[in-house]
């Protein structure tokens, strides 16, 4: 799993923001995107968090970004440019552990 926080800032604090935030990921340059919905974390209401399934595409390479829908109609995205600029997660394997004889 790969764990990502998001934190919303807004003006002026410490009203939390009213927002749905949703963190998309797909296998590299296919298919569709997979919406996971992030939780709040914390007591303020502006710190989201989610736990992208890294094997979810076989081990393989994978993309997300991520989008804020705020009450009054307006979405962020992250990265930005997104949903047609991406973030991308390389997935590689680790050191094989030695084999005891």
């Amino acid at each position: 799993m790969m764990q990502l926080s998001v934190s919303i800032l807004s003006v002026p604090q410490p009203l939390p923001l009213r927002v749905s935030v949703t963190a998309f990921h797909r296998p590299l340059g296919q298919g569709k995107w997979i919406p996971v919905p992030m939780s709040v974390h914390g007591t303020q209401g502006q710190v989201y968090r989610v736990s992208l399934p890294v094997d979810a595409h076989g081990g393989e390479d994978f993309e997300y970004y991520i989008r804020a829908d705020l009450v009054e109609g307006t979405s962020l995205y992250w990265p930005p440019g997104a949903p047609e600029r991406t973030q991308t997660v390389v997935v590689m394997g680790g050191p094989e552990a030695p084999k005891m004889s």
